[in-house]
Formats: C-alpha cells, structure tokens, sequence
C-alpha cells in the first residue's frame, strides 16, 4: 500500500505519485481539523441557533454547486493546478476565520449582517474544498485501469484517512490537555492546506504528461441515474453534516472533546474500512454497494432521531455516537458512484467533467435541504428531520438498485494529471 498504489512505475513518476498521495492526505487532515471544530466553534464563539446554523448550510454549499461553473471557467489549467488553486483557497479562508473578532449573532434574519465576514470566509473555505475534493477523486481515476478504481480510491483513502486521524487527535490530545482554543486549531488547518498546495506543486514540477485540456458541461441521457444518485445524496449528506453533528451538541450538549473522540475513532475504523469498501467496489460492482448503503442508512436515521426516547440517556448518547462513526464510514461508499460514472464515460475528459457536474446537481440540493431542516426541526422537533432523511435512504436503494452491473470496457481512463 502507498505510492505504489496509483500505478507501478518508478522513478520520476513513483516520486509524483508519493507527492500526490501526501497532498491528498494533508488536504484530508486540515478538513478534519476544520470540521471536528466547527460546529462547537460556531455554537461557542457566534450562540448560534438552530435557525442561522441550517442557514449557513445555504452559502457553504453554494459553492459546491459551483464547482462545475469554476472547473468551466478555469477550463484551461489542468485537474492538478485546479487542486493547486483549491488549497490556496483552504488556506487564506482558514487563516482569515482565525484572526477575525466573532460576535453573538441572532437566530434568525437580523443576524446575517454582522455575520457576513464570517460567512464570506467560510464560503472562500468551501469553495476551495469542493474543488479540491472533486479534482482529487478525478487525478484518481484518470491514472490507472478501471477494474481496480475502487481499489485505487481505497488506498489514497487509507493514507488521507490516517492523517485525518493525526489531525482528530491531535484536536483531543491539546484540546483536553492544553486547553487550545478554536481559533489556533483553525491556523493550523490553514497550515495544513498549504502543505497540501506545496506538496502539489512539487509533485506538478518537471513532470511530462501534464496537459491542459478544457472540461467541458457534459449533460447526457447516459448519466442520468448517475445523476439521479448525485441529487439523493446531496439530501442524505448535508442532513447528517448539518443536524448529525448538532445534535450532539445541542441534544445532548456535547464537547468539542467528544467530538474529536468520535473523529479519531471514526478515522481508525476507515483505516481498515475504506480500503475493504474499495475491493468491494471491484469485487461487487457499484449497484450492489450503493444498495447496501442505503439500506444500512435507514438504520442510522432511525438512531439518531429516536435513541432519546428509546433508551436512557447514557446509552442513547452512546448509540448516537456509534451511529455518527457508522454513517461517516458509509461516506466512502459513495465512491462507487464515481466508478460507476467512470465505466460509462468514453474517456478522461467526460469523466472529470461529469464528476463536477455530478457535484454542483449534489449541491443544488445540499443548498436547500438544511434550511428546510430547520424549520422541521424548530417547528416540528428534531426527530422528523431524520424521518424525512429515511425516505430519502430508501428513494436512494430503489435507484441504486437499478444500476447496471459494472463491466469494464476500456483498459485505461487516462494518463494526465
């Protein structure tokens, strides 16, 4: 496992391949970092409510919707200098957040205004990790035959999961010991990102193969269940990036210790998880792991909606912990998608510009999901959100289950970077 697990050259190009592996899992560490962070930081630093924190969802998930339209009108550069520009994005957005005063913001419309700055800089932030994500998973594919993609995806997520895992204890250990604030965390996640953007450029210098090519807006008939699987689970995950977490924080009034706990345990369990789900990929072909995953994501919603009322309250915090590490494991699995949408492309080029508009349709409900969330939840109580989110789990088998089984046509999806 390592380098290797890109493409079996030497030299030069196993050099590249090391150098992409590690920005790739500092680009995973500063987003766990950032993310293990962020709910308490908003919770502690801005009192925000359950109404501002689903309307957050709205601008931070714009810019995955926009994805498509920045790969379009950066068309020029190639994937590897898009993951370039992501990461300086990462970087400038993290370091700002840090360094601005927060305030205490109402719940509701009166706050956006003196939260703006915090707004805008998350938006910088995510608009770079949405493009960076969308340009990793694309290098990943485009080196390498696709009968053993998913293997390919399970090894650089080993290696993205174990920084991930450094960076969530990382949090525990100084969180717990020397009382670190939010903010320093926050500086060293921007640090993180721009390892990664040099890691990069290294990897990017003096390498021969490396050629711009303009993505183009692919829209066609052949991807539409591909897309179909986009829309669905840009509903089932920004309900759990959104209300998961908040619920343990708010419900059960949950540390950001607990958190980091949670985050390193989830990156132990991916260490093994996600390179097995990877085989499994290859082994069973994309319908029947994205099948399974929807079915298992019913049980996870019934969990995390109903574990108050079905247990006392100890042991419901300890299943809705357990259920938080199973639904961040069942996350991987939507890597089949990608291989799925990679056996119908005709070649490289298609295939990263379908994963960016697979991308923006994710987000065009991603945007909206988490507002409508918290109306549910202040309105109707937190339980029905995840109700709603069940259905959603079961739409999502009944069009997995309709993919057609994976049969690989094309030795090679590519050769550029």
């Amino acid at each position: 496992m390592g380098a290797r697990g890109l493409a079996a050259e030497s030299g030069p190009g196993r050099r590249m391949y090391a150098l992409l592996i590690v920005a790739f899992a500092l680009f995973g560490a500063s987003t766990t970092m950032y993310e293990v962070n962020l709910a308490n930081y908003l919770s502690d630093r801005y009192a925000m409510g359950a109404w501002f924190r689903s309307f957050l969802e709205f601008p931070r998930e714009s810019q995955g919707f926009a994805v498509v339209f920045y790969a379009l009108l950066l068309g020029g550069m190639t994937e590897a200098r898009l993951f370039v520009l992501s990461t300086f994005a990462m970087t400038v957005g993290l370091a700002w957040l840090a360094l601005i005063t927060p305030q205490a913001l109402a719940d509701g419309p009166a706050g956006i205004l003196p939260g703006l700055p915090m707004i805008l800089l998350i938006m910088l932030h995510s608009a770079g990790f949405h493009l960076g994500g969308t340009m990793e998973r694309c290098i990943i594919l485009d080196r390498g035959a696709l009968s053993d993609a998913g293997a390919r995806l399970g090894r650089v997520g080993f290696w993205s999961t174990l920084a991930s895992l450094g960076a969530a204890s990382f949090v525990w250990c100084l969180r717990s010991v020397a009382g670190l604030e939010y903010e320093t965390f926050l500086l060293v996640a921007a640090g993180l990102a721009g390892l990664s953007m040099v890691s990069m450029l290294v990897a990017m210098r003096g390498v021969p193969g490396i050629r711009p090519k303009r993505l183009r807006l692919v829209v066609r008939k052949k991807f539409t269940r591909y897309y179909a699987l986009c829309a669905l689970f840009g509903v089932r995950k920004q309900v759990f990036i959104t209300f998961a977490i908040w619920v343990l924080v708010k419900v059960y009034e949950q540390p950001l210790e607990h958190i980091a706990i949670l985050w390193t345990v989830t990156h132990v369990t991916n260490l093994f998880a996600q390179p097995w789900i990877g085989r499994l990929i290859d082994r069973f072909g994309p319908r029947r792991v994205l099948t399974f995953d929807a079915v298992l994501l019913v049980a996870v919603c019934v969990m995390y909606g109903y574990s108050e009322r079905l247990f006392p309250p100890g042991v419901a915090l300890a299943v809705v912990s357990l259920f938080y590490i199973l639904d961040h494991i069942l996350f991987f699995a939507g890597s089949a998608r990608a291989v799925y949408a990679s056996s119908i492309s005709d070649d490289a080029d298609e295939t990263a510009s379908t994963l960016s508009l697979g991308i923006t349709i994710d987000h065009v409900f991603s945007m909206s999901v988490p507002f409508l969330g918290g109306l549910i939840w202040v309105n109707l109580g937190y339980e029905l959100v995840f109700v709603f989110t069940g259905g959603i789990a079961l739409l999502s088998a009944l069009v997995a289950f309709g993919v057609p089984d994976l049969k690989p046509r094309r030795g090679e999806i590519g050769a550029a970077a």
